[in-house]
């Protein structure tokens, strides 16, 4: 009788980016295009107006499923603009 082989099917890695706006979807477009050994599928869900922390359970939530690593681009004006709007007193996230 022949022994069966056992094929090992390497699945490639997949990466998730959670970013806050049009621009950084930019970036990733870019990125493809000019990196043409990276095999990219973008799929743009742009969150409409979230918060950081919104953003930042998003980020851990992708990151317990089935993603290999997931990256996190935002602006640092965002971040600057959310502090100031934040009231005195008040915690910031």
């Amino acid at each position: 009788m022949r022994q069966s082989r056992k094929i090992r099917i390497q699945s490639s890695p997949t990466f998730a980016f959670v970013v806050d706006g049009e621009t950084e979807i930019w970036y990733l477009q870019m990125l493809k295009r000019n990196e043409r050994q990276l095999r990219l599928n973008i799929k743009p869900e742009i969150p409409n107006k979230k918060s950081i922390q919104d953003q930042f359970e998003l980020v851990e939530n992708l990151a317990e499923s089935e993603y290999s690593k997931v990256f996190w681009i935002i602006d640092l004006d965002t971040i600057i603009k959310e502090s100031r709007e934040t009231r005195k007193g008040k915690k910031q996230r």
